[in-house]
């Protein structure tokens, strides 16, 4: 895969959390009903982390592989708690969860450029 291509790759895994992320923010902002829960496995990037990746050394064997997979699913939880504290009334905490997993999205955007070799 080319630089260009893996460039392309990782950034269109990265925007795959968008999404969800914005998904939670409308609901927390009344513009939506509830997301329903997404498992971090089941997304464009948990699908590549779990089920692609691996059989891919080069990506596989990268330093920042494991903090992909850790940060990309307390993502994930972050955005279900958000959800889960705006059911419970608690917008204040809804709104801590979402500044996490925005937190959490760029991370997961550096974490993968390393592992692909790009500056995504």
């Amino acid at each position: 895969m080319s630089k260009d291509d893996k460039k392309s790759h990782a950034l269109k895994l990265a925007d795959g959390a968008g999404p969800c992320l914005r998904s939670a923010v409308d609901y927390i902002e009344g513009r939506n009903s509830a997301p329903a829960p997404q498992a971090h496995d089941k997304c464009d990037l948990g699908r590549w982390y779990y089920e692609t990746a691996p059989g891919e050394t080069e990506h596989a064997s990268h330093s920042r592989f494991p903090e992909l997979g850790v940060v990309h699913m307390a993502f994930h939880l972050a955005c279900d708690e958000a959800v889960r504290c705006k059911d419970a009334g608690d917008l204040e905490a809804a709104r801590a969860a979402l500044q996490r997993a925005a937190d959490l999205s760029r991370q997961i955007r550096n974490a993968l450029a390393a592992v692909l070799g790009t500056d995504a």
